[in-house]
């Protein structure tokens, strides 16, 4: 049977192949930038269709009799294993439902961006990494990550030019004139279950405020594409319901105010400016954000490189080769 219960990375990663399943549909149809409810996917059910191919290829266990099966075969798609059964023997059809049923119309709701890529990496998988700099010194970074989803904005016309070719300054003042070729959302899909899944964005706040991967890969789609500007950066939890937030550079937060972008923020417009700039600031803060997280990053690693990495102890400290020799492990043990 399924261990006591299926591991949250298990959950999460088929979250994300079907969420790819999904752009990859919408992709395969689409020759230019397309809302995804006006491309392939609603059309007799491909994106439902791609989502459940994914799971027969990639979740064996679903067709399995035992409890947890059960309860994660009704919350991921609505049905039954005995149902699921019957749809691999193409005996019957599988309604969309479930927590993936309602990840798809979500995704159909975002009238206002394309999906331009799922699962982009950089300096994985053969590609080379982005080298990430700040401005006033010559030292560089080498990033390598994964996005889960790149959506282009659509309309703002006003702010592009397709001619622009150059990487887009880290600083930038507030109502700066400077076209892109792109206006770019970089989003990151997470899973929320349990207690956790009570629909408020602690893990939106907590990706701008404490973590540096949003920003980190925003540079870096910037980096790798010049011309392009990152405008928003979110977390999309996939849970009881699916909400995509958005951070959205104050510039464009007007503009697209009745744009179907996702549920907008503005955590950053208040809290970040130019290393050393006074008031009133005329920064953006939305780029001050990114240059801070960016910063933030290179002393993270001058710390690594000086050897002092101090120790983040938890569950995973029980899978740890080293445990035994780390003072900081028995803490971690706590944490089961």
């Amino acid at each position: 049977s399924v261990e006591e219960d299926l591991a949250s990375s298990i959950r999460g990663d088929l979250i994300h192949f079907s969420e790819e399943a999904l752009i990859r549909t919408h992709l395969s149809g689409c020759e230019q930038p397309t809302p995804m409810h006006l491309g392939p996917v609603p059309h007799e059910n491909s994106g439902w269709g791609a989502i459940l191919e994914t799971l027969a290829e990639r979740a064996p266990w679903m067709k399995r009799d035992d409890a947890i099966a059960f309860h994660r075969v009704r919350d991921m798609i609505g049905t039954t294993p005995e149902k699921w059964r019957l749809w691999l023997d193409d005996e019957t059809g599988i309604p969309q439902g479930g927590r993936l049923g309602r990840m798809l119309d979500s995704d159909l709701e975002l009238h206002d961006v394309a999906p331009i890529h799922s699962e982009w990496c950089v300096g994985l998988d053969g590609v080379d990494p982005a080298l990430l700099s700040l401005p006033e010194n010559k030292r560089y970074m080498s990033f390598r990550g994964r996005v889960d989803r790149v959506d282009e904005v659509l309309g703002l016309e006003q702010f592009k030019d397709e001619n622009c070719t150059e990487v887009i300054p880290l600083d930038l003042k507030l109502n700066s004139t400077l076209k892109a070729n792109r206006l770019v959302i970089i989003r990151d899909v997470k899973t929320v279950d349990g207690a956790k899944d009570n629909g408020k964005d602690e893990k939106h706040k907590q990706s701008i405020f404490t973590d540096l991967q949003l920003a980190l890969y925003a540079r870096a789609w910037e980096v790798f594409n010049p011309g392009d500007r990152v405008i928003g950066v979110g977390i999309t939890t996939v849970g009881k319901e699916t909400i995509h937030r958005v951070e959205i550079d104050p510039q464009f937060s007007s503009y697209l105010a009745e744009h179907n972008i996702g549920e907008q923020t503005n955590h950053t417009h208040l809290h970040y400016r130019l290393p050393a700039e006074s008031l009133p600031a005329h920064s953006n803060p939305f780029r001050a954000w990114m240059r801070e997280r960016l910063t933030t990053a290179f002393r993270v690693e001058d710390s690594a490189r000086s050897g002092n990495i101090p120790p983040n102890p938890s569950i995973a400290c029980n899978h740890c080769p080293v445990a035994n020799a780390c003072p900081s492990s028995k803490a971690g043990d706590n944490l089961v």
